[in-house]
C-alpha cells in the first residue's frame, strides 16, 4: 500500500463515528487495497463498486492538487469521465436497490475542474481546511454562549483564548529563563576574561558607497 502523509489509520470501521470527510476519503484509500482480493470479476457488482471506488480515488486525487497545468486539468477531466461511465453502470446494475445517486455532493464532482479554472486550486474554496474547527466551534457553541449573537461571541471567546495562549506563552518563558538562571549561577566551572577584544572594520573613518567606488576606479579588483 502507498505511504501516503498524514493518513489516518483504522482499527474498524464499520463501528466508528467520523468527524470530518478527510476521515472517509483516507477510509475510501484503504478499503481498496483491503477489499482487492475479497471482491473479486466473479462477484460482479461488487467488483464494479470497487472499480467505481478506484476511478473516486484517482479523480480525487487530481482535485487536491496544489498546482494545476493544462495537461493535469485534462487529465482529472479524463479520470471523472472514467469515474461517471463506471457510476452509470453501478447504478444501472443496483436499480433493485432504489438507490438514488442524484445527490448534491455527487453532483459536485461534474463542477469540479470547470471550478478550479475559475476559482484556483480547491484549497482555495474547499470547506475541507475547516472541517477540524467543528469540534471546538461545538464546544464553544454548547458551553460558553446562551445561542444569541452567534459570531459575535465566538469571536469574543476566540479573542480570549488568544490572550491565555499568549499569557501561557510569557509565563513559560519566564520559567524557562528562571531556571536557566538558577543553572548558570550553579556553575561553578571558572570563566575565562578575555581583553582588549574588538568587533567591526578596521577602517576609522565612516565610507560611503559612493566614495569607495571613486576611490578604487584604478583597483582591478573592483573593475
Amino acid at each position: 500500500m502507498p505511504r501516503w502523509h498524514g493518513l489516518n489509520h483504522f482499527d474498524e470501521a464499520l463501528s466508528v463515528s467520523y468527524t470530518d470527510g478527510q476521515k472517509f476519503e483516507d477510509l475510501s484509500k484503504v478499503v481498496v487495497f483491503a477489499c482487492h482480493d475479497t471482491l473479486l470479476p466473479v462477484e460482479k457488482e461488487g467488483y464494479l463498486l470497487l472499480c467505481c471506488l478506484c476511478a473516486y480515488i484517482e479523480f480525487d486525487l487530481y482535485t487536491v492538487f496544489e498546482l494545476h497545468m493544462m495537461h493535469m486539468l485534462a487529465a482529472g477531466w479524463e479520470a471523472l469521465t472514467t469515474f461517471n461511465t463506471l457510476m452509470q453502470k453501478f447504478s444501472e446494475k443496483t436499480k433493485n436497490t432504489k438507490k438514488n445517486w442524484n445527490f448534491p455532493k455527487n453532483h459536485t464532482c461534474a463542477h469540479a475542474f470547470n471550478d478550479i479554472e475559475v476559482k484556483g486550486v480547491t484549497c482555495n474554496f474547499s470547506t475541507k481546511p475547516n472541517e477540524k474547527m467543528h469540534g471546538p466551534l461545538k464546544e464553544k457553541y454548547q458551553r460558553h454562549m446562551n445561542f444569541k449573537n452567534v459570531a459575535d461571541q465566538i469571536l469574543d471567546i476566540d479573542h480570549l483564548e488568544l490572550v491565555s495562549e499568549f499569557i501561557h506563552c510569557r509565563i513559560t518563558d519566564y520559567d524557562m529563563y528562571i531556571s536557566n538562571e538558577e543553572i548558570i549561577g550553579n556553575d561553578d566551572t571558572e570563566q575565562e576574561d578575555f581583553f582588549h577584544v574588538k568587533l567591526g572594520s578596521k577602517t576609522k573613518h565612516l565610507l560611503t558607497l559612493e566614495a569607495v567606488e571613486q576611490r578604487s576606479i584604478t583597483d582591478k579588483a573592483f573593475i
